[in-house]
């Protein structure tokens, strides 16, 4: 009986997972303060938020503040289908807290929450600092922090408010070069709400060399929020180049969303 020739096998490698990213600050402010902000319809944006960010595999959202988490809108962000979440605790001697939320469609294996140690008094009610999660995607692990830098205020103390930034992001680099001795190996990202215009030239350096607007293939991005004058503040940075990355023009906040997408 004649051999069968057999064609060798064609091997299609399977295709590395794309991480689909969001930023996102969504002005969900107490009462008390969200009177002087003029932007309306919280309950309404809420659920328009949580609506939004089923659309991604990692979610980094701020300024969901104290009373944003109790009753309904908790709810809104917690039931979200097949995502995990977690944020930032209120430390007993702080009025708010954090306001940060990481939610991840894998599964969340570690976290923390970071308070700084660098911060102007005004912002002493706020407990101001970053949150850290690590997720496992696969095989592999993706290392989340999600922050919120120091606004420019009116009163500044000793240092000015770029000076307080900057003092926050070297806390949040010492945090992961100590945790890149200690954890599991993986990828990074980097986002949040920076209150930085296109990043000072004291912060640049700090994320990486090259900081550009959101265009494909760059390893950082910015939003620009939607007020009388034009900022970038919002950013997405990530250890690995991003696929795509684009603003997300919305009327969910006072700022708009960065996304991206990171090949691992």
């Amino acid at each position: 009986m004649p051999a069968v020739l057999l064609s060798p096998a064609v091997i299609t490698p399977l295709p590395k997972p794309l991480l689909r990213l969001l930023t996102q600050n969504c002005c969900l402010l107490p009462t008390y303060i969200f009177q002087s902000v003029g932007l309306d319809n919280r309950e309404q944006r809420a659920m328009l938020i949580s609506q939004m960010i089923q659309r991604y595999d990692i979610v980094l959202l701020q300024e969901v503040f104290g009373t944003a988490w109790c009753g309904e809108w908790r709810k809104v962000f917690t039931s979200t289908p097949n995502m995990q979440s977690v944020m930032g605790i209120k430390a007993k001697c702080k009025i708010l807290d954090s306001g940060l939320v990481i939610l991840s469609r894998y599964p969340i294996i570690d976290s923390s929450f970071i308070q700084f140690r660098s911060k102007s008094l005004s912002n002493a009610i706020i407990d101001r600092g970053f949150l850290y999660a690590e997720i496992k995607v696969g095989e592999k692990r993706v290392h989340v922090i999600n922050t919120h830098l120091n606004p420019d205020e009116t009163h500044y103390g000793i240092h000015s408010p770029a000076e307080y930034r900057r003092r926050q992001l070297q806390e949040i680099l010492r945090f992961k070069k100590k945790a890149e001795g200690e954890k599991s190996k993986g990828e990074w990202v980097i986002g949040g709400d920076f209150n930085d215009d296109k990043l000072s030239e004291a912060l640049r350096p700090m994320i990486v060399s090259n900081v550009t607007e959101a265009t494909s293939h760059k390893r950082v991005s910015y939003a620009i929020d939607d007020g009388t004058q034009s900022y970038c503040i919002d950013y997405l940075a990530t250890s690995r180049p991003q696929q795509y990355a684009r603003v997300v023009h919305n009327l969910i906040s006072d700022h708009y969303g960065v996304e991206a997408g990171m090949v691992l």
